[in-house]
């Protein structure tokens, strides 16, 4: 992302016709110049009170915005683990990574600065004119972001399967966080990403087990009898004695554990004696989809 900065220059004592000292503006940040045209424009139709009022508008549509961009910006985080790193890697995604803390400082000073302008009894001009163009800086980064981070994804993450997504799609980027947590303190802990899915691969048929039997005893306290006939251990598994579990399997049973939550009562995720083991059973799952892409890179 190119640095966006305002740069004054004085130049006394020099002769007002020296050809070598003129400027042309629109050669100047000309890309930036072009997309904060149209917010500045709007900035001079606008008496104060109307501005104010944008302000608080555009920051309310933004947090959509920041919502969307972090949660996509951390799946992307989270697939780092199954990149093969390489310098220029290593370098875009430092830069990514410190312009997304820059954009959260931004967005978080200009809320500040808001609920600051609508505690203040006297409100000159100065202060919402300051606001109301920041805010529109604060757009032109979060654009300029958006683009990098599209590049950044179809250079490092071309080919990620559906099975990615469609798991960390109904996550929130807070989880999608606690999740590249826990995989880190996992492979730290067996070494490598490789023998990290191997352990869970030969060692995670207890857990299986304990989660589908606790789905299928809530299923049976508030589903018909035929209901829970139809999903019996047989329909999660072909066999309940489980030596080794690999991806193939693991997305067939997120699948049917999926479908059969979805046809349950939502208050499954209360249930103590079930929620606790599926959300472990989702931790081990997405190591797994991990190191699935891992294996999917390496061969690109």
């Amino acid at each position: 992302m190119k640095k966006q900065e305002i740069i004054e220059i004085t130049t006394p004592e020099f002769p007002k016709d020296d050809p070598s000292l003129k400027v042309n503006p629109d050669e100047v940040y000309f890309e930036r110049s072009k997309q904060i045209k149209n917010y500045h424009s709007l900035g001079n139709h606008l008496d104060q009170d109307e501005k104010r009022t944008q302000i608080s508008k555009d920051l309310s549509d933004f947090d959509k915005k920041m919502i969307d961009l972090l949660h996509q910006y951390h799946f992307l985080n989270l697939f780092s683990l199954a990149v093969t790193s390489s310098d220029n890697y290593q370098i875009d995604k430092l830069s990514i990574d410190k312009y997304v803390e820059q954009l959260v400082k931004q967005y978080e000073s200009m809320k500040k600065a808001n609920n600051s302008l609508k505690r203040k009894k006297i409100v000159t001009d100065e202060m919402v004119d300051e606001i109301f163009y920041q805010l529109s800086d604060l757009h032109v980064y979060y654009h300029d972001l958006i683009d990098d981070l599209d590049k950044y994804k179809k250079s490092y993450y071309p080919n990620l399967k559906m099975a990615s997504y469609t798991f960390c799609n109904e996550k929130t980027y807070n989880e999608l966080i606690e999740y590249y947590d826990y995989v880190v303190e996992e492979i730290n802990k067996y070494h490598s990403l490789q023998d990290t899915y191997d352990y869970i691969c030969y060692n995670t048929g207890e857990l299986i087990t304990k989660t589908i039997s606790g789905l299928i005893s809530f299923m049976k306290k508030g589903l018909t009898k035929n209901y829970v006939a139809k999903f019996s251990m047989e329909y999660f598994l072909e066999n309940e004695i489980i030596m080794y579990y690999d991806y193939p399997k693991w997305i067939n049973l997120f699948s049917k554990i999926n479908y059969v939550i979805k046809k349950s009562d939502k208050a499954i995720f209360e249930d103590k004696n079930f929620i606790s083991n599926y959300q472990e059973l989702e931790k081990k799952y997405i190591i797994v989809l991990i190191y699935n892409e891992s294996q999917t890179m390496r061969k690109s």
